[in-house]
């Protein structure tokens, strides 16, 4: 059974940053439920993804905190625990 559970990855606004971040999301077989963007700071989003999934997200923000445009990732939901660059 799928569970629903979400990433924020904080993320420089960089040209090609945002679909950079979602197609390695997608690339990683994880279905995007549901995107949320906002200005963080000056030169950076706050983007919260919610994922869909039978997998632990956290080998996902791993891979995620590798992007050159990646300031911090956090992966919230039932059974994960806080992942912070």
């Amino acid at each position: 059974m799928s569970e629903r559970r979400a990433l924020v990855v904080r993320l420089r606004r960089t040209e090609g940053a945002l679909l950079r971040l979602l197609g390695l999301v997608q690339r990683r077989g994880f279905e995007i439920a549901d995107i949320a963007t906002a200005p963080a700071e000056a030169g950076v989003w706050r983007v919260r993804l919610e994922l869909e999934s039978v997998r632990d997200p956290g080998p996902l923000a791993r891979q995620i905190e590798k992007l050159y445009d990646v300031v911090a990732v956090d992966a919230v939901g039932s059974g994960s625990a806080p992942v912070t660059t």
